[in-house]
C-alpha cells in the first residue's frame, strides 16, 4: 500500500477543520436567527385585544375586523417588526385586562388614558395620541366648566381615567359629591339629552362628531383645556394622552413597539395618520418626540411615587 505523504494528510485535516467550522457557524447562525423569529424559526404571534369603540378610534366591521385609528397606528408599527405577527380580537372592555392578566392577550388597546392603578400593574407604551377634552351638556345646563360637575351626575366606566378623577373629586368634596353611574357609556348623548345623566367628559372630537350625527339640537360641547382638567383631577403632573397597554413580563416587546412608535413620530407618518382621520393640521398637531419622552418620564415618576409609599 502506497504511503500517503505528510503534507497530504495535512491538507485534508486543514479542509475538514475548516468544512466543520463553516457547519458550526452555519448552526449557530441558523439558532440565532430563529431566536429573533421564535420557535422554530416562525413569527411570535401577538394577540391585540380591544373592545368596539369608541369610533373613530376602535371600530369593528361587520365581518368582525378591527379597525381605526388606535389599530392602524398597531399596523403600522408592526409593519416594521417583522418578528412578529399581530391578532387583533374585539371583547368586552374589562375582558382586555383579564386577559392581559391571564397571558392569553399580549397588548390592549381601547383609547385607554393613564392611571396609577394600572401603572402600577402594566406597562405603558409611548403616547399614540393627543387631542383636546370637552364636556357634552344640554344647551340650558349651569355646567360651564369641570369645577361644575359637583352635585350633577355622568356615567363612567370602573377604574378608567375618569372615573379615577371623579373619586378623588368626591373624596375631596364629600358636600359637593359627583353621582357616578357605572354603565354603558355608548348613548351618553341620548342620556344627556333625556336628562338621565348631567353631562359627559370626554375627547372633544369624539364628542363633537357624536352630537353632530346625533342631530340632538338642545346639546353643546364645551371645550376643556388640559391645564383645567388636570387641576379638576388635581394631576396636574399626570401623563397626557392615549396609551397602548403590555402586560409586565413583555418588557422586550414593549421596548421594540416604543422604538418603532417614536420612529414613526419623527418621521411623520403618525402625523399623516393624525391628519386622515381628524383633519389635524400641522399647527394644531401636538405629537412630537419630545411630547413622547415627556409623558414617559411622567409614567416614570408617578409609579416611583406609588412604589415609595
Amino acid at each position: 500500500m502506497k504511503e500517503i505523504p505528510m503534507k497530504t494528510i495535512m491538507s485534508i485535516v486543514a479542509v475538514a477543520s475548516l468544512a466543520l467550522a463553516a457547519g458550526t457557524l452555519v448552526s449557530c447562525g441558523g439558532k440565532k436567527d430563529a431566536a429573533a423569529q421564535g420557535d422554530n424559526g416562525k413569527k411570535r404571534v401577538i394577540t391585540i385585544a380591544s373592545s368596539t369603540g369608541p369610533n373613530p378610534w376602535i371600530t369593528v366591521d361587520d365581518n368582525g375586523n378591527s379597525g381605526g385609528y388606535d389599530i392602524d397606528v398597531i399596523r403600522l408599527v408592526f409593519e416594521q417588526l417583522p418578528q412578529y405577527e399581530p391578532k387583533f380580537v374585539v371583547t368586552e372592555f374589562s375582558s382586555i385586562f383579564t386577559g392581559l392578566d391571564s397571558g392569553m392577550y399580549q397588548l390592549g388597546v381601547n383609547h385607554l388614558g393613564y392611571n396609577r392603578a394600572r401603572a402600577e400593574k402594566y406597562l405603558f407604551s409611548y403616547p399614540y395620541d393627543y387631542g383636546g377634552s370637552g364636556i357634552v351638556v344640554r344647551k340650558d345646563s349651569p355646567i360651564k366648566s369641570v369645577f361644575d360637575f359637583g352635585g350633577h351626575s355622568t356615567l363612567a366606566t370602573p377604574a378608567s381615567f375618569n372615573a379615577d378623577a371623579y373619586e378623588n373629586w368626591n373624596a375631596a368634596h364629600p358636600d359637593n359629591p359627583i353621582n357616578i353611574i357605572y354603565a354603558d357609556e355608548s348613548e351618553y348623548d341620548l342620556q344627556v339629552s333625556n336628562r338621565q345623566i348631567d353631562f359627559f367628559f370626554f375627547t372633544k372630537y369624539a364628542l363633537d362628531k357624536k352630537v353632530e350625527s346625533s342631530g340632538l339640537q338642545d346639546l353643546v360641547v364645551l371645550n376643556v383645556p388640559h391645564e383645567e382638567y388636570a387641576r379638576f383631577a388635581n394631576k396636574e403632573d399626570a401623563p397626557s394622552g392615549l396609551y397602548y397597554v403590555f402586560p409586565k413580563g413583555e418588557e422586550k416587546l414593549q421596548e421594540e413597539f416604543d422604538a418603532v412608535l417614536l420612529k414613526l413620530v419623527e418621521e411623520g407618518s403618525l402625523r399623516k395618520l393624525r391628519k386622515d382621520y381628524f383633519n389635524i393640521t400641522e399647527a394644531e398637531e401636538t405629537l412630537s418626540a419630545e411630547f413622547l419622552r415627556e409623558q414617559k418620564a411622567k409614567i416614570a415618576a408617578d409609579v416611583a411615587k406609588a412604589y415609595d409609599k
